[in-house]
């Protein structure tokens, strides 16, 4: 007559047990994917009479394929890169750049910084800044008497 150990019973279903949860949790874990993406900020402006320096910054280049990179500007708030803009090329690395904007004219511009990967644009904040209709060293023509003349700063 054959006699059953309880004890080695047990054992085993519960080794039997553990080892099917094991296999189980492990099918069902999943890879976390950590998804880097491109993040730029605006930094400032400088405006000089008619000409604009901005200044903006590449934080995050997400997989490192920036197709373009730059400032885009408009009349109107929250301009994109379908409104004017600055493209300085592909680039894979992080870090500041500026662009330079000339001969503009008289009113209220917003600008800001953007990246793109060819798939989307990330944009920085929104600055705004006014150019005035006079600017030093321009030439102001006098209707009265049909003269050109040069400003000059005082002061």
């Amino acid at each position: 007559m054959k006699v059953f150990s309880v004890q080695g019973s047990v054992s085993h279903f519960f080794i039997s047990i553990t080892i099917i949860s094991w296999i189980l949790f492990c099918s069902s874990c999943k890879k976390l994917e950590i998804v880097r993406e491109i993040a730029v900020t605006t930094d400032a402006i400088t405006v000089t009479g008619t000409t604009v320096i901005a200044m903006g910054t590449i934080i995050d280049a997400g997989k490192g394929n920036i197709t373009a990179y730059g400032h885009c500007w408009a009349t109107a708030n929250d301009p994109t890169i379908s409104d004017n803009k600055t493209s300085l090329g592909a680039t894979t690395q992080t870090g500041t750049f500026s662009s330079l904007l000339t001969n503009l004219s008289a009113g209220s511009y917003f600008i800001r910084s953007y990246v793109t990967d060819g798939s989307i644009v990330k944009y920085g904040q929104t600055i705004s800044f006014s150019i005035s209709g006079f600017s030093c060293g321009a030439a102001l023509f006098d209707i009265r008497n049909g003269k050109s003349y040069k400003t000059v700063l005082i002061g």
